[in-house]
């Protein structure tokens, strides 16, 4: 008497047997998470040509900087060295990637996700030490608050970390922080940003701002 299994395997034609049989000795290979990983990224919105760069910096040569320069160096002081405008601000890649992480963690942590990465263009203040009156940017994440994207900090209620909003523009922060610096008689050579250099956890009161760039005029021959 024949089995089951023989009844089945006869009612099978030959050639769906044949690839079953191809397809037992040759299983289905899967990609491991590393494999996955190498493969290339799409390219990201918003990736311009060498030429469309060219272009834009040509515009600011052209447009921006001799008025900043100019405006500069008709305010130095007699014996101030000739003032040369900032053109590019640049960040170590790897303080990017960490600091990517460390906004988004805190962010996390407060229940919130980062929406956009702001960034400012700002100016070191007269006295600020080799920094003094140098184009700078800083970096400032925001997240929802209702419907509208606002700049944010992560501050603790307790004992738990809460996202607050803080003004887009800062109105008031700087100024009073740096009055309180001279009132307290702390004010020396680099001003508030010196300041900042040895009281960073006192200061910082749970802000995400990336600043700490480094900016040069362009190189010679380069």
């Amino acid at each position: 008497m024949r089995t089951i299994k023989t009844i089945l395997l006869s009612k099978i034609p030959y050639w769906a047997f044949s690839m079953l049989l191809v397809m037992a000795c040759n299983p289905k290979e899967t990609r491991t998470q590393e494999e996955q990983e190498r493969e290339p990224s799409p390219e990201p919105k918003g990736i311009i040509s060498e030429k469309e760069a060219g272009v834009l910096f040509d515009t600011y040569s052209r447009n921006r900087l001799p008025l900043i320069e100019k405006f500069e160096n008709e305010a130095a002081e007699e014996g101030e060295e000739n003032f040369m405008a900032a053109r590019y601000t640049y960040f170590n890649f790897k303080e990017i990637q960490k600091y990517m992480k460390y906004i988004e963690e805190q962010a996390a942590s407060a229940g919130k996700d980062i929406e956009t990465l702001r960034i400012y263009y700002a100016t070191y203040p007269a006295g600020s030490g080799n920094d003094s009156k140098k184009n700078t940017v800083f970096l400032v994440p925001t997240t929802k608050f209702g419907d509208v994207n606002k700049a944010f900090k992560i501050d603790t209620v307790n004992g738990k970390p809460v996202a607050e909003a803080i003004p887009w523009n800062f109105k008031g922060i700087g100024k009073e922080s740096m009055e309180q610096e001279e009132k307290e008689g702390e004010k020396n050579q680099a001003g508030f940003f010196t300041g900042l250099a040895t009281n960073t956890v006192l200061l910082r009161g749970g802000s995400l701002i990336l600043n700490d760039g480094n900016t040069a005029p362009p190189p010679p021959n380069q």
